[in-house]
């Protein structure tokens, strides 16, 4: 995950913590861009395995469903698995980050306080300043085709 996105999810919402982005709740991929709805380029997405079964599944569910900037949530396919996409509306500070990379210090100290016991290098490069943030299209992956998505 590029420091970019390790910014925006740290800051998605305070109540987010590490275990929600952790494989064993399933977590696949963070992301500006959905391949499916370019239109929503405001927004930030999380992609989860549905196919995880786990205690923290439910919890991380559970708590992105009561998120105030929660905007949809999709199933989808991609090669015949089964995810689950959450769209959240970006808040004002990761939109600027994201148009022009610019962190302010408050974003910084989330970014910290979340990732500090489990990326080093990334808190590291945090305290001392050597941050490399471009925005870089990475986006959510294309649904499979379903016929039997279609009206007849």
């Amino acid at each position: 995950m590029s420091q970019l996105l390790k910014f925006a999810v740290s800051n998605l919402n305070a109540n987010l913590t590490y275990l929600d982005v952790s494989p064993q709740s399933g977590f696949v991929k963070a992301s500006f861009d959905d391949i499916d709805r370019p239109f929503l380029d405001n927004h930030f997405f999380l992609m989860y395995d549905w196919s995880v079964k786990d205690k923290q599944v439910a919890a991380t569910e559970y708590k992105l469903r009561s998120f105030d900037n929660l905007y949809n949530v999709r199933t989808m396919f991609v090669n015949k698995k089964p995810y689950v996409v959450y769209a959240f509306t970006l808040p004002v500070n990761l939109k600027r980050m994201k148009s022009c990379s610019f962190i302010d210090m408050k974003t910084k100290k989330n970014a910290l306080d979340f990732w500090w016991d489990y990326d080093f290098n990334f808190s590291s490069d945090i305290l001392n300043n050597k941050l490399y943030t471009p925005y870089v299209y990475d986006p959510i992956p294309a649904q499979d085709y379903r016929p039997d998505d279609e009206f007849v």
